[in-house]
């Protein structure tokens, strides 16, 4: 009886486990980027660290995923220092998540990250579709 039931007790362990990557969640605080488990702090990423954020997948990345189905959730986080592997995350809302640490990166370092509104400054946006005022 018992050789039945370790083997069980592991399959079970194993199941549970893999079950709760979901569990695994990306928060953006005033600093760092925090990958947690539950309770526990997986990895912190400091905002002053990260080179730029990516949606395009490295094979190479470390990979910490909370969901078994990726269908275009991924983020790559490259880091300054090129030593380091890349990170790969897939939140929920891949573009509302990359979008949220671009501000914080920005708060961080104001000069850093440049966004052209109108590249068109001369000119309307019904001019450049062919449409008069």
């Amino acid at each position: 009886m018992l050789h039945l039931v370790v083997p069980g007790l592991i399959a079970f362990g194993l199941v549970l486990l893999v079950a709760s990557t979901a569990a695994i969640r990306y928060r953006i605080f005033d600093g760092c980027v925090k990958i947690t488990w539950l309770l526990f702090t997986l990895r912190r990423i400091p905002l002053d660290d990260i080179k730029y954020v990516s949606t395009k997948p490295v094979w190479y990345a470390e990979k910490w995923y909370n969901t078994a189905v990726l269908r275009h959730r991924r983020l790559t986080i490259y880091r300054k220092d090129g030593l380091s592997r890349p990170i790969s995350i897939s939140p929920r809302n891949p573009f509302v998540f990359k979008a949220e640490l671009d501000q914080a990166m920005a708060r961080l370092s104001p000069g850093k990250i440049k966004v052209v509104a109108n590249v068109y400054s001369g000119s309307s946006l019904g001019s450049l579709n062919g449409m008069t005022r």
